[in-house]
C-alpha cells in the first residue's frame, strides 16, 4: 500500500486490517513525512481494546491511497485518516477505506481478497 499527498509518497509494507475499527489510523511521522496538514479543532479520543486511551487528529484534506500488484490494475482512492502519537501500527478502519471494498479472509493461508465497491480508473 502506498500513501500519497500532493507530490509525496510513502510505501507501508504491513498494515492491520481492522474490521472494528471506526477510523485509519496512521503514526503521526507518517503525517510529518508526507507533510500532511492536521486538523486539531477536530482531534479525538480513541479507546483502544486494551483499555488505554490515545489522541487522534485528523488530516484536514483527504490523502490518496494506492494498491499496486503486478499483474492487476492499481486500486486508488482518497479519505480522511487519523494520526496519532506513540501509535506505531498502520490501521485500516471502516470511514472512508474498508468500507470502499469486499474483504475475504483466509487465515490459513495469511491472504486477504480485496474487491472494491467502486470503478477502477
Amino acid at each position: 500500500m502506498v500513501f500519497s499527498y500532493g507530490n509525496q509518497k510513502l510505501p507501508i509494507g504491513r498494515a492491520l486490517v481492522d474490521t472494528g475499527s471506526d477510523l485509519t489510523i496512521l503514526p503521526l511521522q507518517v503525517a510529518h513525512y508526507l507533510q500532511i496538514e492536521l486538523d486539531d479543532t477536530k482531534k479525538v479520543t480513541i479507546d483502544c481494546a486494551g483499555g488505554g486511551r490515545f489522541i487522534a487528529l485528523p488530516s484536514q484534506r483527504q490523502i490518496g491511497y494506492s494498491i499496486d500488484v503486478p499483474g492487476y490494475r492499481p486500486i486508488r482512492w482518497k479519505g480522511t485518516v487519523y494520526f496519532a502519537e506513540h501509535e506505531p501500527v498502520v490501521l485500516l478502519g471502516y470511514y472512508q477505506c474498508l468500507e470502499k471494498f469486499d474483504l475475504t479472509f483466509h487465515g490459513p493461508d495469511r491472504k486477504l481478497w480485496i474487491i472494491p465497491r467502486f470503478r477502477l480508473s
